[in-house]
């Protein structure tokens, strides 16, 4: 079959804070020809594909079509008028050729729109897949209100389409919930892929050198723990970072903080950090170092999230999380109800700064190994991107 898959902000392993979650999953559907069409500007990479790779590119059997759409800087008009031009441009460029399969991916729904004009061309399958659940996740993290113009036609978007699709892939388990304040009254079929990560990666993984570079002034007999990731407001990194601030000089000397990444945070958090010598900041480096930052560079990892009363499962398709437990690492995490962490057993929970000191001090007394395997296992049973494309493919195929 002929699938197209619709992500605006989809990428490649090559480039820090990219988006690989369709990249994954097509290279994997071997007996079907898989396009893959992003938009040319995203505010993740921060860069164009027409300046990185001129165009129109494949990779390992994936085809990428580059849709034109503007240059943008947060989450302001311009942004919404880049979704925009990715539906408007995408017809005129998707147009030409037959799909029998289109999976058209949000955040945004003009996404939506244009699977469904394409599938109504190409008497196609249509699959909506909610990666994040628009305008419910805008509203609940103050970012607008539920009269917003934009929550308005957002939701009336996700109303129409949902009732269209012949299928809906969710990335959170909650999903039902949603539809149902939607008030969609047509049974739609869903399932719930979320995204995954690779075990064999992180096994012997490959030596990079922007890593090797970052740790060169690191003190190498110190414990070192490591974040990876966005550095934004829903991270809460800033309450991290007062809580090794509060650390006794005893404490402290013993370990070395990294964190790896970028975000609207950064600049605020490394002024907080003022003069400690155990806090260092980096920028991201490719998605495709990070075994090797994890497996042979950290002996512990982070994971910080602030805290939404109305999200049920927490961080449920976090990359950064699934590399951690793959890299069968031990995990030092926020204690937050319903975490899937939780359910391998494989991490060291904190809820304050007390309660992240005494993690500290504990640390060898824990059997790390033991956390590492029961981690990897979850992986391999339920999150490895080899298990997630046999449950997607036989989604589209209804096989």
């Amino acid at each position: 079959m002929n699938i197209l898959i619709l992500n605006h902000y989809a990428s490649i392993p090559e480039f820090s804070g990219a988006e690989t979650r369709h990249f994954e999953l097509a290279k994997r559907l071997k007996n079907h020809n898989v396009t893959i069409a992003v938009g040319s500007y995203s505010h993740l990479l921060k860069k164009d594909w027409y300046t990185l790779k001129g165009g129109d590119f494949s990779k390992e059997g994936v085809s990428f079509k580059v849709i034109k759409t503007r240059k943008y800087k947060g989450n302001g008009v311009e942004r919404f008028l880049s979704s925009y031009d990715y539906y408007q441009n995408g017809l005129k460029r998707l147009s030409s050729e037959k799909y029998d399969v289109i999976i058209a991916s949000s955040p945004h729904p003009f996404s939506w729109k244009l699977g469904y004009v394409l599938s109504k061309k190409f008497n196609a399958k249509f699959f909506v897949e909610i990666r994040d659940v628009w305008p419910d996740d805008l509203i609940s993290s103050g970012l607008i209100s539920k009269k917003h113009p934009i929550s308005i036609l957002f939701r009336y978007m996700a109303k129409k389409y949902y009732k269209k699709a012949d299928g809906i892939i969710s990335l959170v388990p909650f999903i039902d919930e949603h539809i149902r304040n939607l008030k969609i009254n047509k049974k739609v079929p869903i399932e719930i892929i979320p995204n995954g990560t690779s075990v064999y990666l992180f096994e012997n993984p490959k030596k990079c050198k922007e890593v090797d570079k970052l740790f060169s002034n690191i003190k190498e007999n110190t414990i070192k723990i490591v974040y990876t990731g966005s550095h934004g407001p829903s991270n809460n990194l800033e309450f991290v970072i007062k809580c090794i601030k509060k650390l006794e000089k005893d404490i402290k000397k013993k370990f070395s903080f990294i964190f790896v990444g970028s975000g609207s945070e950064k600049s605020k958090l490394i002024k907080l950090a003022g003069k400690e010598k155990n806090i260092h900041f980096f920028e991201p480096i490719p998605k495709k170092c990070i075994p090797y930052l994890l497996k042979t560079k950290s002996d512990i990892l982070l994971f910080s999230l602030k805290s939404f009363d109305n999200i049920k499962y927490p961080a449920y398709s976090s990359n950064k999380l699934l590399d951690y437990m793959a890299s069968g690492k031990p995990i030092l995490s926020v204690n937050q109800e319903n975490l899937f962490l939780k359910q391998s057993g494989g991490a060291i929970f904190f809820d304050n700064c007390e309660s992240f000191k005494s993690a500290l001090k504990n640390f060898e007394n824990y059997n790390l190994k033991a956390f590492g395997k029961q981690n990897i296992e979850y992986i391999k049973k339920y999150r490895d991107w080899d298990v997630l494309a046999n449950r997607f493919e036989k989604f589209l195929t209804g096989g």
